[in-house]
């Protein structure tokens, strides 16, 4: 009964401070106060717009994968996430698109330029933010509601890019270049419409940069006695001067061809510019490869052995089920806990709103190579420069690449030039 009483005088207490009258107390069923549990916290709701069939779905797949280990990781912290997909294959995807709930406020994809039109015809879709798996967007769609209309597409505007771009990659080998004190560049490119791409933006940022592309050669990639001629007037047309590294944009195999002519016609070893496409086609299987690519690398967003701790929870995550995780679970992995970090954008939100959130989300702890996003929007991404080795790629040692392109007639250059292997 004490207890009782005390309780009945604080509680009239505490409301006559208030300046109310006291209302008439209800009987006291138990002294024991019980807590009121607190309200679950709202998900985070996330939508991707994934190719699930067609040439694409390899892909999407792996995105997926990578995004629900990341809604699983998170959970673990005890922020709920809520997932959704949309198969850009399916029939009336659009529609579902139109339909989703206005607090989904952040989008990732579409992967395929022709499914844009869609995405930004489609109804609120200003209302929301599009992150594009694309290395780069179109600079018009045709769109849906204008009847067939072109529409200009301007990135930061009307969609943010979530992916790497070939200026990302051409950027990261020129970094190389430079720290191993390169000034006389090459170019030796298949003649098909990828190289000729690479082969162009590589020289107009040298070209930024200060740095000077010397010669340029084109070959063709099924012709390996073509190629081999093309590296010897790769040489002849730098007007004696030898060149200090040499972009090879094409795939491993046929970069494989193409180094022993290199490094035979030159005293000086040539830093060997290579594709982010060697990490799908690496392989050292070939006594002399670890020789060969010793100089050598190539830019990537991925590498397994990075040691952040986002990471290292993508690979246990994978390591469940006995797989290792690769650059597309890592995209859906990271998409995930940016469009977390970025909260809850207001349904009015501007570009400029959007891109200050994606900024400030940035600064996290990556799985990939980190993103970031400059004032207008435009993503750039700082990609790893990796070398080959025989246990896989690694990055890149500047400081023994240095010493080693330095030493003329190197015991690793081939003495006589290569042939048809």
């Amino acid at each position: 009964m004490a207890l009782l009483a005390c309780s009945l005088l604080w509680a009239a207490a505490v409301l006559g401070c208030a300046g109310k009258a006291t209302p008439p107390m209800a009987p006291v069923v138990n002294a024991t106060a019980v807590a009121e549990p607190l309200p679950a916290p709202e998900p985070t709701q996330v939508c991707l717009l994934l190719p699930l069939s067609g040439p694409y779905a390899a892909y999407a797949q792996r995105i997926l994968q990578g995004a629900r280990l990341a809604v699983s990781h998170i959970a673990g912290a005890g922020v709920p996430v809520s997932l959704s997909t949309i198969d850009t294959t399916g029939e009336d995807w659009a529609r579902s698109l139109a339909t989703l709930p206005s607090a989904i406020r952040i989008v990732g994809g579409p992967m395929r330029p022709e499914a844009l039109g869609e995405v930004l015809s489609a109804p609120g879709a200003f209302r929301r933010a599009h992150l594009a798996f694309m290395a780069e967007l179109p600079a018009a769609v045709t769109t849906g509601q204008s009847g067939g209309a072109a529409r200009a597409v301007a990135e930061g505007r009307d969609v943010w890019r979530f992916f790497t771009s070939a200026a990302d990659n051409v950027d990261a080998l020129l970094s190389g270049a430079e720290e191993v004190g390169a000034r006389e560049l090459g170019v030796l490119y298949p003649d098909e419409s990828f190289g000729v791409r690479r082969s162009i933006l590589f020289r107009q940022m040298a070209s930024g940069r200060g740095l000077h592309v010397a010669a340029a050669q084109r070959y063709t990639p099924d012709d390996p006695q073509g190629a081999a001629r093309s590296a010897m007037r790769l040489l002849q047309e730098s007007g004696g001067q030898e060149l200090g590294a040499v972009y090879i944009p094409d795939v491993w195999s046929q970069a494989r061809q193409l180094i022993p002519n290199l490094l035979v016609l030159q005293r000086r070893r040539p830093l060997i510019l290579g594709s982010a496409l060697w990490a799908q086609t690496m392989d050292m299987r070939r006594p002399d490869d670890a020789l060969l690519f010793s100089g050598s690398v190539f830019p990537g967003a991925w590498w397994s052995g990075s040691d952040s701790q986002p990471a290292r929870a993508l690979r246990q995550g994978m390591a469940a089920s006995g797989a290792r995780p690769g650059f597309w679970e890592a995209l859906g992995f990271d998409f995930v806990r940016l469009a977390c970090r970025m909260g809850d954008l207001p349904e009015n939100s501007t570009p400029q709103d959007v891109t200050a959130a994606l900024q400030n989300a940035a600064r996290m702890d990556w799985a990939m190579a980190p993103l970031h996003w400059d004032a207008a929007g435009r993503a750039a991404q700082d990609l790893y420069l990796l070398t080959p080795t025989q246990t896989g790629a690694e990055p890149a040692d500047m400081d023994a690449l240095r010493q080693l392109l330095a030493v003329p007639d190197s015991p690793a250059t081939p003495t006589t030039p290569a042939r048809n292997q």
